[in-house]
């Protein structure tokens, strides 16, 4: 059995996720996500088949800005580095 699932959610807004583990219809929505990326250290997503994060189907890493499709066939998406992501 997985790890349960963990979120930071930033409180200014109900429009943005941080650092944990999203379900992917109940906790965030399918579509593209954007971050600036941070000045000092990395963002990271991916997307997961599962919410131990034992089964990724795709990430990416950098200290730049990033793009994330969240696709409905996804079932989880992890999110790292303390960056703020937005839906574009």
């Amino acid at each position: 059995m997985g790890t349960a699932p963990t979120t930071t959610q930033p409180a200014d807004t109900d429009n943005a996720w941080s650092d944990g583990v999203y379900e992917v219809g109940p906790e965030i929505k399918p579509g593209v996500y954007k971050t600036t990326g941070r000045e000092a250290g990395d963002c990271y997503w991916a997307r997961l088949a599962d919410s131990d994060g034992q089964n990724i189907l795709a990430n990416q890493i950098s200290s730049g800005r990033l793009t994330l499709r969240v696709r409905r066939s996804d079932k989880f998406i992890e999110l790292n580095g303390g960056c703020v992501w937005k839906r574009a």
